[in-house]
């Protein structure tokens, strides 16, 4: 069996029936994925008001782009996270968060822990 990701119909489909209050079995039944698809789905993607498929779309979007984006951790952009550490005093999730802002491709905050 292959891994498919969830389509925006899928979460959209996903928000409304968990609204309803309908059983995760069904859900998963009514869009014919696995019951673990739709646990994931509603664990990874809702935040404190709980699932949106537009937030949960959005999120899957950047997380495929994350993905497919080339990282490079330079020499330059080592010194630049060196400095931030030390002198900033600014933590890693800030320094790639601010990087991720400016649009410059990081490996992530373990890299910069490491």
């Amino acid at each position: 069996m292959t891994y498919h990701e969830l389509n925006r119909e899928q979460r959209y489909t996903i928000a409304q029936l968990y609204k309803q209050g309908r059983p995760l079995r069904s859900i998963a039944r009514t869009i014919e994925v696995h019951v673990s698809t739709v646990s994931r789905e509603l664990r990874r993607n809702s935040h404190k008001r709980g699932y949106s498929a537009q937030h949960a779309q959005m999120l899957a979007e950047e997380r495929v782009a994350w993905r497919q984006h080339p990282r490079r951790f330079t020499r330059s952009l080592q010194t630049r996270v060196a400095s931030l550490l030390q002198q900033e005093q600014w933590s890693p999730e800030q320094i790639s968060g601010r990087l991720r802002l400016e649009g410059i491709a990081i490996v992530g905050k373990t890299t910069i822990y490491n």
